[in-house]
């Protein structure tokens, strides 16, 4: 089994919370509750900072001209845009395989519309 960086850390994180609890008493389940909880707080943190940059993007795109080409459906929302954007993008991406070597939306979604057009 090859080991990487992050089982690595995962280790060490247990590790950690084994050593603390023979220090102070305070079970290991504690410390590794007190990190899964701030890793997910992180990832959430993450996912909104990416939707508010995406939300920035989708006002650049023309939407409306997707949407009525049928490519997206019809929405004000731009919350749901950038869903739909997403979607349509992991679709396109299953659909031609390696075509898009790069996860910015902007780039992904100018190549989108011209893969399309």
């Amino acid at each position: 089994m090859e080991i990487t960086y992050e089982t690595r850390k995962i280790e060490m994180v247990w590790d950690v919370a084994v050593r603390l609890e023979m220090v102070l008493g305070v079970p290991a389940k504690f410390w590794n509750k007190l990190e899964s909880t701030y890793r997910e707080k992180l990832v959430k943190a993450n996912a909104e900072n990416d939707m508010d940059a995406d939300k920035e993007l989708a006002k650049k795109i023309p939407y409306r001209e997707m949407s009525k080409n049928g490519w997206v459906p019809k929405t004000r929302d731009t919350t749901e845009k950038v869903i739909y954007l997403r979607i349509m993008i992991v679709n396109l991406k299953l659909s031609h395989g390696t075509l898009f070597g790069t996860n910015d939306l902007t780039t992904i979604l100018v190549a989108s519309v011209q893969t399309l057009s």
